[in-house]
């Protein structure tokens, strides 16, 4: 689930998923603008691979987990964040 896997591509592991979200998080954004940003993103790429709403969310809550990402303000943001 977190890794790839024999049954599990890359495109669809928490961490491909999560990759992709942070690719996007060159400013902060609201959740709603980054889903639509990362559907963007993987249908420019053809990405074959689905990604559902939920799967998004549970990447972003992985992210925000290991301390990648941060909330202030209502936006999404890079980092761990404020010390």
């Amino acid at each position: 689930m977190i890794l790839p896997g024999k049954h599990l591509s890359g495109a669809r592991s928490l961490i491909g998923v999560g990759g992709e979200i942070l690719e996007l998080l060159g400013q902060p954004r609201e959740v709603s603008d980054l889903w639509d940003g990362f559907r963007t993103a993987r249908a420019a790429r053809q990405q074959s691979d689905p990604v559902s709403f939920d799967w998004f969310v549970t990447a972003l809550t992985f992210l925000y987990t290991v301390g990648a990402v941060h909330m202030a303000g209502g936006m999404i943001r890079p980092g761990g964040g404020e010390p």
